[in-house]
């Protein structure tokens, strides 16, 4: 039987490791997860000044190259597919109002990553911190009486130049 907090732990360092990778692509692929700038929220790690900075479920160091604009929350669940999106009930949205919720209390734009079993990693987030990144490869969705998301390949986000997450709005919507 699969432990879920392992597995969602594993998710969590594997989306560290990704935007790691992103703002630093010279970081040597031997790199431990203890030393990557980003890291997954624990217990015994807590978002103290001059360490670690950030809410949600992904932490970042102070000294990234770019602002970090997004207060992430990573799902890793099986049984939803994209097609879901079309229901009411599609367990996407309540995972996106999840990440709204946090998002506007820290004051940061939300960030959905979330994952399946042998399938790519998604990413939802507005609309319009979409557009400022240049994401070009994504596709709109809108839960009835919600503002639209955008939809993309984690890979697709991680492309981007690291240079646009300044053009990242952190007002709250």
């Amino acid at each position: 039987m699969v432990n879920g907090r392992d597995k969602g732990n594993k998710y969590e360092n594997a989306i560290c490791l990704a935007f790691s990778r992103w703002l630093f692509p010279e970081l040597p692929q031997t790199t431990r997860v203890e030393r990557l700038p980003f890291r997954r929220r624990t217990t015994s790690v807590v978002p103290l000044d001059g360490h670690w900075h950030g809410a949600g479920d992904i932490l970042h160091r102070p000294d990234l190259p770019h602002p970090w604009p997004f207060c992430v929350e990573c799902k890793r669940v099986e049984g939803w597919t994209l097609d879901g999106s079309f229901a009411a009930t599609w367990p996407v949205w309540s995972w996106w109002s999840q990440a709204l919720a946090q998002a506007r209390r820290v004051g940061r734009a939300p960030l959905l990553i979330c994952g399946r079993n042998r399938r790519p990693d998604y990413v939802l987030l507005r609309l319009g911190d979409a557009i400022c990144l240049a994401l070009s490869r994504s596709v709109q969705l809108q839960r009835p009486g919600h503002p639209l998301v955008a939809v993309a390949l984690l890979r697709d986000l991680t492309a981007v130049e690291p240079t646009l997450l300044s053009r990242v709005s952190m007002a709250s919507t």
